[in-house]
């Protein structure tokens, strides 16, 4: 007896136009960029490695779009400290030491990393 999953409706979708495209006269073996994106996000919720098999992906280029889209999304560290007014923030190989910043200041800067 076999196993059979259901693919998650986004996938079938994304699947289905994979295969399309694919078939199509003017498919050049290089998937456009948004495919990448769209892609990418389904390892939101799902696994890359699961999301490559599904839908005949390479699983390197996949990976590797993903980890490009982090590196750029992410602040690692943000440290506010009060007294000094000093505002410290550390990400995408970017420190940052900010002084003489108010408290709405500090606020403001760090909602708009966040």
């Amino acid at each position: 007896m076999t196993k059979t999953r259901t693919l998650p409706g986004e996938v079938l979708k994304m699947k289905e136009e994979l295969t399309a495209l694919r078939r199509s006269k003017n498919y050049k073996r290089k998937l456009p960029e948004d495919i990448w994106d769209r892609a990418a996000a389904l390892c939101e919720s799902n696994s890359p490695s699961m999301v490559a098999k599904w839908l005949s992906l390479d699983y390197t280029k996949l990976k590797t779009k993903i980890d490009s889209q982090c590196k750029t999304d992410v602040t690692e560290f943000i440290e506010i400290i009060s007294p000094g007014q000093v505002l410290e923030i550390e990400g995408s190989g970017i420190r940052m030491k900010i002084s003489g910043v108010n408290n709405s200041q500090i606020i403001s800067i760090a909602r708009a990393l966040l």
